[in-house]
């Protein structure tokens, strides 16, 4: 028989270094099947019947959910190779016609295969099997035929797309120390822009957030030792670029938000949750679309030769002060805006104040990851680590709020259809849900910032 076989796994190749393979089997008459098996074939592998490629590991049959589900989620489920193979399955019986191994001599573009697989409890049978294969045909072993596929497709198997290691001398001058940080956000934006513009996972678009937050936070915070025009030029493009990819990740969240509290919610409102998790996707659409657009837009292409062009410009200009310096400057003077916004939070604090507080915990900390490598992992290791706490906190409270707007907001929105009972029954819950998280989270937070102000 002829099939296509398509290789899935997440982008950051969750089954590929657990060595398992994931496989979609697609014949061209005949039903379509996933293949879970182990890459050494030292276990069974598991096909099951489906009915259409999975995205989701909520959208996995249900053997293969209870194996991998935990192990995948959240992540999406991508195709990282394909092939068209000729199979002749064939079997070995005994005596009396029982199956004691099965032969699959198949040929793929790159190669002819034969996989032998003994039943259990027939070993001596495939033992002889072997040495008879051995003596008639001209055999070696294979190499997997996953890493042949992607390797065929240019890739290369559990290799991750990252920018090189950052690393900055204290004895470097400031204005090259920036120059560095800079370089190094910018290279892990554009990692990351393919899959954000085709939405290959969420987890993407979440990275080049984190990077976009970065440059801004390190160019706020940094803006004294960088030239007038470099920040005037960019400010408002960074700003706007910022915009435009906030409110598709916050709906990423809001997604994955209902999938986690669907057995929580269902029991009330099944009909409910597959309706805001419609309005969820419809906007997130929509949105989506507006940010490839700007991704592959004049003024997103401006900004990013721009800014190198001033990344260029900040290396051969130096300012005479030392990144060491540079560095314990930043990282203090985040260190004091955080230490004036923590003051302020108490138990009644409003949520735009706890907002400030978090984005300034942010910044921070960023300060510490980037420009901190010029100085003593001592001095910046705790920093990081005590952020790291207090953003969580801090986060539990944001995206309970968020997602409280962004619900009111979906139930309200005329051009997505007049919302059924279920579905306001379904958003009525959830945001109970929020707001009993979000006052949970404002005691941890209120505590939290009261311990930062005292230290």
């Amino acid at each position: 028989m002829t099939l296509d076989r398509i290789y899935l796994d997440t982008f950051d190749w969750r089954l590929f270094r657990r060595g398992d393979a994931l496989v979609e089997e697609h014949p061209l008459s005949g039903q379509r099947v996933l293949v879970l098996s182990n890459r050494d074939g030292r276990h069974t592998e598991l096909r099951v019947p489906s009915t259409g490629r999975p995205r989701q590991p909520t959208e996995l049959p249900a053997a293969l959910q209870r194996r991998l589900g935990p192990k995948l989620a959240p992540r999406n489920l991508l195709d990282v190779g394909r092939e068209r193979v000729e199979v002749w399955p064939l079997r070995m019986l005994d005596e009396d016609d029982k199956t004691v191994a099965f032969i699959d001599v198949e040929r793929s573009p790159s190669a002819v295969r034969v996989a032998l697989r003994p039943v259990r409890g027939y070993e001596k049978a495939a033992d002889r099997l072997v040495a008879l294969l051995d003596s008639q045909a001209d055999l070696s072993g294979g190499s997997d035929p996953m890493v042949e596929v992607i390797r065929a497709g240019g890739r290369e198997p559990g290799e991750l797309l990252e920018p090189p290691e950052l690393r900055l001398n204290p004895d470097d001058d400031g204005h090259v120390a920036l120059s560095k940080v800079f370089e190094h956000l910018l290279v892990t934006m554009e990692l990351q822009e393919e899959g954000v513009r085709q939405q290959l996972d969420p987890e993407l678009l979440h990275d080049y957030r984190v990077a976009v937050r970065r440059t801004r936070s390190i160019e706020g915070l940094a803006r004294r030792y960088l030239p007038e025009e470099m920040r005037r030029l960019w400010e408002q493009d960074w700003k706007w670029l910022a915009g435009v990819t906030g409110l598709p990740r916050d709906l990423d969240v809001l997604l994955l938000e209902l999938q986690l509290e669907q057995p929580t919610i269902t029991a009330a409102a099944d009909v409910g949750v597959h309706e805001l998790a419609a309005r969820v996707s419809a906007r997130r659409s929509l949105e989506q679309a507006k940010l490839r657009d700007a991704l592959t837009g004049e003024r997103y292409s401006t900004l990013k030769r721009g800014w190198r062009a001033g990344i260029a410009d900040l290396a051969s200009s130096p300012n005479g002060i030392t990144a060491g310096r540079l560095a314990r400057d930043t990282i203090g003077t985040a260190s004091k805006h955080l230490l004036k916004a923590a003051k302020k939070i108490d138990d009644s604090s409003p949520a735009e104040d706890i907002h400030t507080a978090r984005k300034r915990a942010k910044r921070l900390r960023y300060a510490a990851e980037m420009l901190g490598t010029a100085l003593p992992s001592k001095d910046v290791k705790s920093v990081i680590t005590h952020m790291k706490r207090l953003q969580d906190d801090l986060g539990q409270f944001q995206d309970a709020e968020v997602q409280l707007h962004l619900v009111r907001d979906l139930l309200d929105d005329a051009s997505l259809g007049e919302p059924s009972s279920h579905a306001l029954i379904t958003g009525d819950l959830m945001m109970e849900n929020l707001h009993a998280r979000q006052q949970e989270a404002r005691g941890d937070l209120v505590k939290a910032l009261r311990e930062f102000a005292r230290s």
